[in-house]
């Protein structure tokens, strides 16, 4: 048995469930408009659950290290993320590489702070 290859530029559905009309959205939109990886972290150093990820690594209070299972093409992706409460979640800029980045969890004082936080990375993948 010989397998294949299915390519095509634009997926369409007739969305006869919800209008009975036909829509349709260019493939490369969905590819390029997915996250690439994410991960919710209940505790430091702990990923609770993930995509994309192989581990995070406790780098002291309020700070991890993600590393992805796939490297991403350069070191400038961005990343929407959140903390728990009242605490502010941020990528290290100083420590942005393909291969992961450093995850900060902060007061709104500016301390560090161990807190429950998820990231998402956007880019392209290497």
């Amino acid at each position: 048995m010989a397998n294949g290859t299915i390519a095509f530029d634009t997926l369409s559905t007739s969305d006869s469930v919800n209008t009975g009309t036909t829509k349709s959205i260019d493939t490369s939109y969905i590819f390029n408009g997915v996250n690439k990886s994410w991960h919710w972290s209940s505790e430091p150093g702990n990923l609770s659950d993930s995509f994309n990820v192989t581990s995070a690594t406790d780098q002291g209070t309020g700070d991890n290290f993600i590393t992805f299972t796939n490297n991403m093409s350069n070191a400038t992706y961005p990343m929407p993320s959140a903390a728990q409460y009242n605490d502010i979640s941020a990528m290290d800029e100083s420590h942005i590489a393909t291969n992961g980045f450093r995850h900060n969890t902060l007061t709104h004082a500016g301390s560090k702070n161990d807190s429950k936080h998820w990231a998402g990375i956007l880019g392209d993948l290497a």
